[in-house]
């Protein structure tokens, strides 16, 4: 009887590691279809590049897609494995280059103000000014208190902003209580 043994290696080739790379690039913020599960989705076309913008963050998916038409600039990382496609950008942060003819609005947010008896809607941009909104702002857009927006406007004369454009990029916060004792009713 003859035995024989066959020593066989087998090798397998695993598939490459992505590159994860960060990236800073600038282009002008298209709506388009064909998102995950057919979803919309931000696509941002710069002179020689295409890359569609996501992130982890829904609300922040959300604000990309509302920038349709802007230039923006973002910063954030491709290749990482928790997106899909080589040409899918992870946004970090983004900045407002224009929103066309050259205008650069200021970003911030909203928020309601006790002025004497009347409660007035206030526009706080990043930097901190804040600038109170016209009597009739705060009627039709008090639902938006807490919005984050871009806004375009002028000084009267009279040193009061008067809007003239204006977008909303993300819905007001709802406020959560943490920790709050029993029977303390959550703030809303």
């Amino acid at each position: 009887m003859l035995t024989l043994t066959l020593g066989v290696t087998l090798a397998v080739a695993s598939p490459p590691q992505p590159t994860i790379r960060p990236i800073s690039v600038q282009g002008q913020v298209r709506e388009v279809g064909g998102g995950p599960g057919g979803r919309p989705q931000a696509l941002l076309i710069g002179v020689d590049t295409r890359h569609v913008l996501t992130a982890l963050d829904p609300d922040l998916r959300i604000e990309l897609r509302r920038l349709a038409g802007a230039v923006i600039k973002v910063s954030g990382v491709v290749g990482d494995p928790r997106v899909a496609a080589k040409d899918h950008v992870l946004v970090d942060r983004y900045e407002i280059v224009e929103i066309g003819k050259g205008i650069v609005p200021r970003v911030g947010r909203l928020a309601m103000l006790q002025v004497g008896p009347q409660e007035r809607l206030v526009f706080v941009d990043e930097s901190g000014q804040a600038d109170l909104l016209p009597q009739g702002w705060s009627r039709r857009m008090r639902r938006y208190a807490g919005a984050k927006v871009w806004m375009v406007g002028r000084r009267d004369k009279d040193g009061s902003f008067r809007p003239q454009r204006f977008s909303i990029l993300r819905g007001p916060r709802k406020e959560r209580v943490r920790d709050a004792p029993k029977g303390t009713p959550a703030r809303r």
